[in-house]
């Protein structure tokens, strides 16, 4: 009996920043490992830059395994990563990263690049894997060893979780916001 499909999730507008074409790059080699599991990409972007991913995707025959949904509205949003298994962000700059926090508060375990700016706190909190170097073989092993490891994902999914509560909260937020003014007026005194 074949079990159930395991849901890799990139969710984020569709640009060349976001290394959409490496996450394919990986997927297409973890794809010739296994078949169990599947890729959806949500977002849009220009026209030209849609087409050209689809293309990526139809030449190397990924049709079956990566879906490409197109916008998705916030009920969605929540439906989609309470669905998904792993979610990952491979972006060449993202100065935060407001997705990964939002997958992390599903207790959704995330694989990003050392780009996205909450990476620190991805890595102090267990939350996931932070790749250093774009190499979508690396990329793919990592992704498939977790895909393997029930319990390990659960765990990054329960830590992730416990990140954004404890980090990101609007209550946090609003003093650290106090803290930096209080700074800033004391160095104009």
């Amino acid at each position: 009996i074949q079990g159930k499909l395991k849901t890799i999730l990139f969710l984020s507008r569709l640009d060349p920043i976001k290394g959409i074409e490496t996450l394919i790059e990986t997927i297409n080699i973890l794809y010739q490992i296994r078949k169990d599991f599947n890729l959806i990409i949500g977002g849009s972007g220009t026209k030209e830059y849609e087409l050209k991913l689809r293309k990526i995707i139809d030449d190397n025959g990924l049709n079956d395994v990566i879906s490409m949904i197109g916008n998705v509205g916030q009920l969605d949003k929540n439906n989609i990563f309470e669905n998904a298994d792993l979610f990952v962000l491979l972006s060449h700059h993202e100065n935060f990263g407001i997705v990964v926090a939002e997958a992390m508060a599903t207790k959704l375990p995330v694989i990003i690049s050392s780009n996205v700016g909450i990476q620190n706190y991805v890595k102090d909190y267990g939350a996931g894997v932070v790749i250093k170097e774009n190499n979508p073989e690396l990329i793919a092993r990592q992704i498939g060893d977790l895909l393997d490891d029930d319990k390990l994902r659960i765990e990054m999914g329960n830590k992730a979780r416990y990140l954004c509560e404890n980090e990101f909260t609007w209550d946090k937020v609003a003093r650290q916001t106090e803290k930096y003014y209080e700074l800033i007026l004391n160095k104009s005194n």
